[in-house]
């Protein structure tokens, strides 16, 4: 009986020989435990190692299905900046689907034909220095071998700012236009929108009703959170009460006037009547009350405020 161990078939080493293994329903084929050059160990059939079928633990299938599919090795797994540099330069002059394509390719700026190769592209502009980017030279030309240059971010927004009369294209008409037909981003000086004058004016009149619509939602929206803020800190400020807590009070009044036991008129809350010399909340107070008990302001002025109407009350009754 043939015995392979200690032989070589491309990358596999035979080690020794293994179970038979079933194919089909009767035949049984003679196997054998192989070590591959990058250290993987597999079982592999005595006729596949002879007939040279099998060479390798699948890694040189690998290689030469990589090696088919490569053509310059940068984009494989992580792509480099360089790489990545010159595929968001073509998706910007080439792809519409692209964010930026109207600041490009939407108003003609093209690569030049050369630059469609990575490889023509890389032997062009070199190695990528560190912490740069690509830039043209003039930014109304074409991406070339005679229109770029490497420059950090901050450096470009400071030359804008040197040149703030250089023109816009607009991203909705794709025009060409003088920086002061565009309104201002903000309270930044150079900035400005990327939408001109005339075509924002346009787009208020053709979508007025629901502009103004989305604005009132907008205003109602924030007036209802403004007036919950300042309720929550009128609250926790001056009361050291919580939004909870006044709730909870409320409900145990039953929603009315601690004192005449009168609901407050119209959606008006009612007022915490807080002492301040002992500083805590007493309940609950509709304006007319709050008023009152601050007026009389002593327990005492109230108790003869009380004989007082009493009396007054026991004289017209004897009439």
């Amino acid at each position: 009986m043939l015995n392979l161990t200690g032989n070589k078939f491309g990358r596999l080493t035979v080690i020794s020989e293994a179970d038979r293994k079933l194919v089909g329903k009767s035949t049984c084929r003679r196997c054998f435990h192989c070590r591959c050059d990058c250290g993987n160990e597999v079982t592999i059939p005595m006729a596949d190692l002879r007939s040279g079928a099998i060479q390798s633990c699948k890694c040189l299938m690998r290689e030469k299905s990589k090696e088919a599919n490569t053509t310059h090795g940068q984009a494989a797994g992580k792509k480099n900046k360089l790489y990545r540099t010159w595929n968001m330069m073509r998706q910007r002059c080439t792809n519409p689907n692209n964010p930026r394509y109207h600041r490009y390719g939407g108003r003609g700026i093209k690569l030049c034909e050369s630059w469609d190769s990575f490889e023509k592209f890389a032997e062009d502009v070199g190695p990528l220095p560190k912490g740069l980017d690509l830039y043209r030279i003039n930014s109304n030309e074409d991406f070339g071998p005679t229109n770029f240059k490497w420059s950090s971010t901050a450096k470009e927004t400071d030359l804008r700012k040197i040149n703030p009369e250089d023109p816009k294209t607009c991203y909705k008409c794709l025009q060409l236009k003088p920086i002061d037909q565009f309104y201002r981003q903000g309270r930044q000086r150079y900035r400005r929108r990327s939408c001109c004058i005339a075509c924002l004016k346009q787009y208020r009149l053709d979508n007025h009703d629901r502009i103004i619509a989305k604005e009132r939602k907008n205003r109602e929206a924030r007036k209802d959170t403004l007036k919950k803020t300042n309720r929550f800190f009128h609250l926790k400020l001056k009361y050291g009460l919580s939004v909870e807590q006044y709730d909870k009070l409320l409900a145990l009044q039953n929603g009315v006037c601690a004192i005449c036991g009168k609901k407050p008129i119209g959606n008006k809350p009612l007022y915490v009547d807080h002492c301040h010399a002992a500083n805590h909340v007493r309940g609950l107070l509709c304006g007319n009350c709050n008023t009152a008990e601050g007026l009389i302001r002593t327990v005492a002025v109230a108790m003869r405020l009380v004989e007082y109407m009493q009396k007054n009350q026991l004289f017209e009754n004897s009439l």
